[in-house]
C-alpha cells in the first residue's frame, strides 16, 4: 500500500513538472492573435467528385506495378545526394502506359476514396521518378506533376501532404534532367507550398 502511494505521488509530481516545462513554450499573445484571424476555409466538406475513367485506369495500372523496395531506395537515394551522375539502376517496371494516360487525360477521383487515391499517387510517382532518372526523361516528371496537381485541390490533409511530397520529389529529380528545362516546370517552381497547409484548418473545422 505504501509503495502504491509513493508511486502515485511520483506520478503527480512528474505530471506537474511536464505542465511546468510546457508552459515555457506557451505564448498566449500569439495564440490569441492567431485565433482572432478568420479561417480561409468555409466549406464543411469538399465538393463530391465522381471518379472518372482515367482515375479507374490509373488505379488498375498502379495495382499491376510490382512492389520493389529497391526502386523506392533508389529514388530516395538519388534525389537526396548532391551528384548529377545517376547511380546503379535496379530493375524498373514499365510505366509507359501510366505516363501516356496521365499526359492525355485529367485524373479525377471521388472524395470518399482519398486514402486510396493518396496511396496510388505516391506509388505511381515513385515509379515515374525512377523511370525519369533512368532515362533522363522530363515526360515522366511531367506525368507525375499532373498527378500531383490532381490532389492539390483537395482540402484534406493527407491529400495535401501527399501532393507536397510528390512536388518535392519532382523538383529534386529535375535537377538531374538534361537541359533545356521545359516550360511546364515553371509551375513546379511557382507552387505555393504554404497555401496547402490550410488543409489542417479544414480538417479541424470538419470535426
Amino acid at each position: 500500500m505504501l509503495i502504491a502511494r509513493e508511486a502515485l505521488i511520483v506520478a503527480v509530481i512528474a505530471v506537474a513538472l511536464l505542465v511546468w516545462v510546457a508552459s515555457w513554450f506557451w505564448n498566449k499573445e500569439a495564440v490569441v492573435a492567431s485565433a482572432s484571424r478568420p479561417w480561409p476555409v468555409t466549406a464543411a466538406h469538399p465538393t463530391p467528385q465522381r471518379t472518372n475513367d482515367a482515375a479507374l485506369k490509373l488505379t488498375a495500372l498502379a495495382k499491376a506495378l510490382p512492389r520493389s523496395e529497391a526502386v523506392d531506395a533508389f529514388v530516395s537515394h538519388e534525389i537526396a545526394r548532391g551528384e548529377l551522375a545517376i547511380g546503379r539502376l535496379p530493375a524498373l517496371p514499365d510505366v509507359t502506359a501510366i505516363g501516356e494516360l496521365l499526359l492525355s487525360a485529367p485524373v479525377i477521383g471521388g472524395g470518399d476514396e482519398i486514402e486510396a487515391r493518396r496511396k496510388t499517387a505516391l506509388i505511381v510517382t515513385r515509379a515515374l521518378g525512377a523511370d525519369a532518372l533512368s532515362k533522363e526523361s522530363w515526360d515522366d516528371l511531367h506525368a507525375a506533376w499532373y498527378l500531383a496537381r490532381s490532389l492539390d485541390g483537395h482540402p484534406q490533409t493527407m491529400a495535401q501532404t501527399a501532393a507536397l511530397a510528390m512536388a518535392r520529389m519532382i523538383n529534386a529529380a529535375a535537377w538531374k534532367m538534361p537541359l533545356p528545362v521545359p516550360i511546364w516546370f515553371a509551375e513546379v517552381q511557382e507552387r505555393d507550398d504554404v497555401r496547402p497547409l490550410q488543409s489542417f484548418q479544414f480538417q479541424t473545422a470538419s470535426y
